[in-house]
């Protein structure tokens, strides 16, 4: 005779959100979570770092004595809610207590474009569409590359910047700015190149490197300089 467990039954229950948070210093409940004889949830370190005894609980407003309250542990790590970021494609749901870090690390956190305002928000891709529609308000210009292969442009000297969308095999977006300037020595063309991407761990993120060069002698105002 074999024993077989019963599959987990899976409820929705409305909670207010208060029960979710550490009654003293308000923050996301996360393991360990503690609570005074009075059934007030705090967190670890409210709670002075592992329970005891003369530990200030606001509600009670004295000090009083914390222990574990494992319950709560399984609740809160249990209690899923959708990424912030779904509608720019993210799919997972967390556990409510980890929103802030998922959002610090998430793949799917919106790019923006600054020269808007209010400033434009949305996915890579969609920043892509924002800044290369023929009729939009940008209609900066594309062009398609391949790693660890050089590529040719070239840049019309004049007093407005250029810039030019690079997009990569993979799917990766570079930015390619060209600014206008002057000086002593005649014009400058400060350049530019960035990825672009959101707001992804930068311990996990992938790092570029590229070489630039310019052909030819310094173009008269004008000419075109490559």
């Amino acid at each position: 005779m074999v024993a077989v467990a019963a599959e987990e039954e899976l409820v929705n229950v409305d909670l207010p959100k208060k029960w979710l948070h550490c009654a003293v210093c308000h923050a996301a409940l996360k393991p360990p979570v503690f609570k005074c004889k009075n059934e007030h949830a705090v967190c670890c370190a409210c709670a002075g770092g592992g329970g005891g005894t003369d530990k200030l609980c606001g509600p009670c407003r004295r000090a009083v004595t914390f222990t574990r309250c494992r319950y709560i542990d399984g609740l809160v790590d249990d209690y899923k809610v959708a990424c912030p970021n779904k509608k720019h494609g993210c799919e997972r749901s967390v556990a409510y207590h980890s929103v802030a870090e998922h959002r610090l690390r998430c793949a799917h956190a919106p790019c923006y474009c600054f020269e808007c305002t209010p400033p434009f928000e949305g996915s890579p891709a969609d920043l892509l569409r924002h800044c290369t529609a023929p009729f939009g308000k940008h209609s900066w210009l594309t062009e398609k590359i391949k790693y660890e292969s050089s590529h040719s442009f070239v840049v019309q000297a004049s007093s407005e910047e250029y810039r030019c969308l690079l997009v990569a095999e993979d799917g990766c977006v570079f930015l390619l700015a060209v600014g206008a300037g002057g000086g002593p020595a005649g014009r400058r063309l400060p350049v530019n190149v960035v990825c672009v991407r959101s707001n992804t761990d930068a311990h996990t993120r992938p790092l570029y490197t590229g070489v630039l060069w310019v052909d030819g002698p310094p173009a008269a105002s004008g000419e075109a300089s490559r």
